[in-house]
């Protein structure tokens, strides 16, 4: 729950004004691509509701709660989210196996905008199996697609079709692996994608949209043709130096990058937001700072898309960190000039 201090007129004294929050794990996070809305983003969590929170204001603006699918228990627990580069859709993925895409359209009439489901699809487990969370989620660049990581070791890719009837999701045929892909990064023209898996291996597909077919691809693609959209993998020659010395490949949970390409920003299992220059590949301590706040891991850190403020959240302390990003041009830039404060 943020606590924002504030100085009272009357008496000159600080006191705290304490918003609500979740009252579950929180894992889900996604910033918002609207224009006039650049500060505002979203959390999941455990509790079966989704925030949609102010950054400026630092308070919540819309809050959705989920039905409970029939035969289910208990209520949904977000496990992460992702905003459509156009600002469309909004997907959350759920540790019940199933990936839900939201609105946040203005109404006709009062122009209020509201969190509303516009479908939902169920990702049933193998024979045999216990049912397994979805595990990542990303749009492809230009919001028609739909790529889910899943702990089954599928990716499944969804066409987002408009059908008189509303939105559906489409499946593709699942993209099997040898170990669960965790992360999932497309190119910018949506003729590649590729994950994390894992076993630490990352695999690359050829897809094609119109078909909506994949192929897998051997090689790695020639990066003077191939230019990938939004956050990095967290493996790379580009992250290589965010992870420490006396790292296993489990520590580091997310990255994302300020939308100027200049900084690099890392959650990891220490409860540490770390900041690099881009591409990262120093990992000696004095190459990137480091910024305490969390008491459990960092599962997800978002970028606000005009880079005023860092979103991070913490999963087991069920706490949101909004940190300013203040950048800062010096002669010899050896360490990132981007310090964040709570």
């Amino acid at each position: 729950i943020p606590c924002v201090p504030w100085q009272s007129q009357t008496s000159g004294q600080y006191q705290r004004r304490v918003h609500g929050g979740h009252d579950g794990q929180i894992w889900g996070l996604a910033t918002c691509p609207i224009e006039g809305f650049e500060r505002y983003f979203l959390t999941g969590g455990y509790d079966n509701v989704v925030k949609l929170w102010d950054a400026d204001a630092r308070a919540v603006v819309d809050t959705y709660e989920f039905e409970i699918p029939a035969g289910q228990r208990k209520g949904e627990e977000i496990h992460n989210c992702v905003w459509s580069t156009d600002g469309r859709f909004i997907a959350c993925g759920t540790t019940s196996s199933r990936v839900y895409l939201l609105t946040w359209e203005a109404d006709e009439e009062s122009g209020d905008r509201r969190l509303e489901v516009a479908c939902s699809h169920y990702m049933p487990p193998k024979d045999g199996r216990e049912t397994e969370e979805v595990s990542y989620l990303r749009f492809s660049p230009n919001g028609s697609e739909l790529a889910v990581a899943h702990m089954d070791s599928n990716l499944y890719i969804f066409t987002i079709e408009d059908t008189e009837d509303g939105v559906n999701l489409a499946p593709w045929e699942p993209l099997n692996h040898r170990a669960a892909p965790t992360h999932i990064q497309w190119s910018g023209d949506s003729k590649f994608v590729k994950t994390f898996t894992r076993d630490y291996e990352v695999v690359h597909y050829q897809v094609d949209v119109e078909k909506r077919r994949t192929v897998f691809y051997p090689y790695i693609p020639d990066p003077d043709h191939v230019r990938w959209a939004d956050d990095p993998l967290i493996a790379g020659w580009d992250v290589q130096g965010c992870y420490c010395k006396e790292w296993d490949g489990t520590d580091l949970n997310d990255v994302t990058m300020s939308n100027d390409g200049r900084f690099l920003f890392t959650g990891d299992d220490f409860g540490l937001i770390r900041v690099h220059n881009y591409p990262a590949v120093n990992n000696s301590p004095e190459a990137h700072s480091c910024h305490k706040g969390h008491s459990a891991f960092v599962v997800g850190v978002e970028m606000c898309r005009d880079d005023q403020f860092l979103i991070s959240c913490g999963g087991n302390d069920m706490a949101i960190f909004q940190w300013r990003l203040i950048k800062i041009r010096t002669k010899k830039e050896k360490v990132p000039t981007a310090w964040p404060l709570v």
